[in-house]
């Protein structure tokens, strides 16, 4: 953990910055003292108010009644941390919806995608190690078609500037998937 006072400039330096890009920037401060000291100590879950943030983060908040003495104890807005959405890991897993109704302004699921994508890889690959010969015909369960993906990252956009920008001969040969 830091000083309260560090964490304040360092949140005021961040607000200095958003006014002179004039950008829409969310500043969703970040403290670990809850866990130390928790809400009702003296700057114990509680970034610094008053110094530009929009929201406060606490990280590590357990419980359901943790979050409503955090709502209630935080100037400002909360931000809650459900990590995988699966096991909450820290977090209580409470249903998002109850969330907003206790009054929390944000919440966060940072870590699922790539868990989802670890466990898919690892089943892939341990699947693949394990064929007799080296390949999963037909188990296309295992994978989005050629289609979805090129329209995932947005291959048809990419052709329709081609065939808009480039001349007419730079387009041949090209798969049109």
């Amino acid at each position: 953990m830091i000083p309260a006072e560090e964490m304040a400039g360092k949140v005021r330096a961040m607000a200095d910055a958003r006014r002179r890009v004039g950008r829409d920037i969310v500043i969703n401060a970040r403290t670990d003292s809850y866990a130390v000291l928790g809400i009702e100590k003296p700057s114990g879950g509680q970034p610094v108010p008053g110094c530009g943030r929009d929201l406060a983060f606490l990280d590590g908040i357990g419980t359901r009644a943790d979050i409503e003495r955090a709502v209630r104890g935080i100037h400002g807005l909360l931000s809650v941390n459900l990590m995988d959405a699966v096991t909450g890991v820290k977090t209580e897993l409470i249903p998002i919806p109850e969330l907003a109704a206790m009054g929390v302004a944000r919440v966060s699921i940072p870590v699922a995608s790539i868990m989802v994508m670890h466990k898919a890889l690892k089943d892939f690959f341990e699947a693949l190690r394990a064929s007799p010969t080296g390949i999963l015909a037909g188990e296309t369960d295992r994978i989005a078609s050629f289609k979805e993906y090129t329209a995932f990252v947005g291959l048809p956009e990419y052709r329709a500037l081609e065939r808009e920008y480039l001349p007419a001969k730079e387009n041949h040969g090209h798969d049109a998937r």
